[in-house]
């Protein structure tokens, strides 16, 4: 399951590796942004380009941000049964990371950050109903920053092509948080 950030979120600006923030939050942003991206990708596009590559950009929207929050939603429910049915530790390994926008050091950061994000999910979905499980160390969760490490090297990061670097899809897609494994372990 993987779940997308607007660029430099959450908590733009600071070298910080985690965050007051749950993804919920950050959705919400990201979603009101969507025409701004569409509006900035395809500002120096005419014609069939730019229509086709506006349409491109809001599939991203609604396939990848606006479905990746709602399988975390679909799956967080299913944690929940997990953790009702007890006996079970559940275990989750979440990796984080970014574009090559920034600096490599600073993206490893944004990278811990995002996925500190999913993590406060954890802790503050539904009033908190999970929160338990996670203080007594039932549902664990293992975090690894990339940053940009895996970003193809195509991507622009140079900071004067906002449009190549931060509101085009390829960009897009490497500002997420990815779910990579949820293992169930019997408790002893």
């Amino acid at each position: 399951m993987v779940i997308y950030f607007d660029n430099d979120q959450p908590n733009p600006r600071t070298r910080k590796t985690t965050t007051e923030f749950s993804y919920k939050a950050t959705w919400e942003q990201y979603m009101e942004r969507k025409d701004t991206f569409i509006n900035e990708y395809v500002s120096a596009l005419s014609g069939f380009d730019s229509i086709t590559n506006a349409r491109r950009m809001d599939a991203f929207f609604e396939r990848e941000v606006n479905n990746g929050y709602l399988s975390l939603e679909v799956f967080s429910e299913n944690i929940l049964e997990i953790m009702d049915d007890g006996g079970f530790k559940v275990e989750l390994v979440i990796q984080g990371f970014t574009s090559p926008r920034a600096s490599e050091d600073y993206n490893f950061d944004l990278s811990q950050r995002r996925s500190d994000c999913l993590k406060n999910h954890f802790e503050t979905w539904r009033d908190g109903v999970l929160k338990p499980f996670v203080d007594k160390g039932m549902l664990t969760m293992q975090v690894v920053g990339y940053g940009e490490k895996l970003s193809p090297q195509f991507i622009s990061d140079r900071l004067d092509d906002e449009r190549g670097s931060i509101y085009s899809v390829v960009a897009s897609f490497e500002r997420k948080v990815a779910i990579i494994g949820a293992r169930r372990v019997a408790e002893n």
